[in-house]
């Protein structure tokens, strides 16, 4: 069943009017979004993959095959330590996309701040002025963002025409996003995708909360009433994919589920699911004193966010229903 679904979605993607065999660079290629992006890409659209990942670089930096992925894909490096990357190896692109960072989750020392920083401005900053200097450079960089740009605003719908929030995931989603300016002056179309909380058994939240579920422990962390905005990894690739090919959008793209709902009702639903032995709540002050900082600007983060400009250009979401998409993800289709 589950086969069957991603098979009729996938076919749906085909039946829109694709340039296949795009010659794509794709930073982060082996994380979350990365991992499940790229046999979208290469399946439907046919494109030509190139991994742009870290390493040394010199002028004399070769390409190579990588030969775990799901249809073999070049490899460049650059070094982001050194602020370096061959600018030959960046000619000729079609697209970009920028996915790489350092994982936000984890106690936020000023040196975890910093690597979260420096990830994610430093590399993007790098990448845009290349990318600007090129003889040929991409007509399309899409640049991951977060809806962390909104911060803390319990009392507002927030879309893509929001200012933003305070805080320093705020500062760090608006200094990152500016840093793509350079290439949008250069004439390049950049697109600024804001993720929610990314939904996939693989990886992220639910793959580290699921095992507690399966084992009959209900877990709810957090505000009750807090808003959790989600969204399946299945409709984070497929938006990608739409974006690409919907060339009149640009700037800031809000990628989460049209039906935002409260962390107990995502608690709920789950429960619903896997019918728990026991369920407890974790204190939003116990997540403090573990989390510290990062607690009070993710974890205890309220604020309603929609994907107006997804919606409002056609963008139709395969997984708009969270039971289904729960159930979908985790094979308790019924």
């Amino acid at each position: 069943m589950y086969r069957h679904r991603i098979l009729v979605d996938d076919i749906n993607l085909k039946k829109m009017k694709v340039e296949k065999g795009k010659r794509i660079l794709v930073t982060g290629s082996h994380g979350l979004i990365g991992s499940a992006l790229i046999p979208l890409l290469t399946s439907v659209g046919e494109h030509r993959i190139t991994r742009l990942t870290r390493g040394l670089v010199d002028k004399n930096t070769s390409h190579h095959s990588d030969k775990n992925s799901v249809k073999s894909a070049e490899i460049i490096h650059w070094d982001l330590e050194a602020e370096r990357v061959n600018h030959n190896n960046l000619e000729n692109f079609d697209i970009v996309i920028h996915l790489a960072g350092e994982n936000i989750f984890g106690r936020w020392t000023e040196t975890k701040k910093q690597r979260i920083r420096d990830s994610r401005i430093k590399s993007t900053s790098l990448l845009s002025e290349s990318l600007s200097k090129l003889s040929h450079p991409p007509s399309l960089l899409i640049c991951a963002s977060a809806i962390g740009y909104y911060g803390n605003r319990p009392n507002e719908t927030l879309t893509e025409d929001n200012s933003q929030g305070n805080g320093f995931l705020p500062d760090v989603c608006k200094q990152w996003e500016d840093s793509t300016k350079v290439a949008a002056d250069a004439g390049i179309r950049v697109v600024n995708t804001r993720f929610g909380v990314v939904l996939s058994p693989k990886d992220g939240m639910l793959q580290k909360i699921l095992p507690s579920f399966k084992l009959g422990l209900g877990i709810s962390i957090g505000n009750k009433e807090q808003y959790f905005n989600w969204v399946s990894i299945e409709d984070v690739i497929k938006s990608i994919f739409y974006l690409i090919v919907s060339t009149s959008i640009r700037g800031p793209v809000n990628i989460v589920s049209p039906s935002a709902v409260t962390n107990m009702e995502f608690s709920n639903i789950l429960k619903k699911i896997f019918n728990p032995r026991l369920s407890f709540s974790i204190n939003p002050e116990i997540t403090k004193m573990i989390f510290g900082q990062m607690s009070d600007e993710l974890l205890s983060i309220n604020s309603h966010v929609l994907p107006k400009r997804l919606l409002n250009d056609g963008y139709k979401f395969v997984n708009p229903d969270l039971e289904d998409t729960l159930r979908f993800l985790v094979g308790k289709l019924v």
